[in-house]
C-alpha cells in the first residue's frame, strides 16, 4: 500500500503534471520506495492506507483534467497519458498478485 502509494504520485505528480519539485515519497533509502516499515500497528496501517487512498483521489483528479492522448516526458522519452495509464493497470495487478502470495502463506488458502 505504501509502495502503491509513491508510484501514484510518482506517476501522476511528478510525471504527468511535471511537479519535479515535490519530494517523492518513502524516498530514503531506509524505506525502500515505501515496501520497508516500521513494525506495523493499527496507525501506520490507518496512515499508509489514507495516504494511498488521497495519491488515488488526486491521480483520478489529474485524469479527468488531461487528455489520454497528451504526450508527456518520461525519463527523457515522450509517452502517452494512456500508456502510463496501462503501466499503473500492469503495477496494480503485479502488486495484488504479491498481496495474494503473502494472503497465501499466511492462512494457507490456495487459489481455485
Amino acid at each position: 500500500v505504501r509502495h502503491m502509494a509513491r508510484v501514484e504520485q510518482s506517476w501522476f505528480r511528478r510525471v504527468i503534471e511535471a511537479r519535479m519539485d515535490i519530494p517523492r515519497l518513502f524516498q530514503d533509502e531506509a524505506d525502500d520506495a515505501g515496501f520497508t516499515f516500521p513494525d506495523a500497528d493499527d496507525d501506520l496501517v490507518r496512515a499508509s492506507h489514507a495516504l494511498w487512498q488521497s495519491e488515488i483521489a488526486y491521480a483520478r483528479e489529474v485524469l479527468e483534467r488531461t487528455d489520454l492522448d497528451a504526450v508527456v516526458d518520461v525519463h527523457g522519452e515522450p509517452s502517452e497519458v494512456r500508456d502510463i495509464v496501462v503501466h499503473m493497470i500492469e503495477e496494480y495487478a503485479r502488486h495484488c498478485g504479491h498481496a495474494d502470495l503473502v494472503r497465501e502463506c499466511i492462512d494457507g488458502r490456495a487459489g481455485q
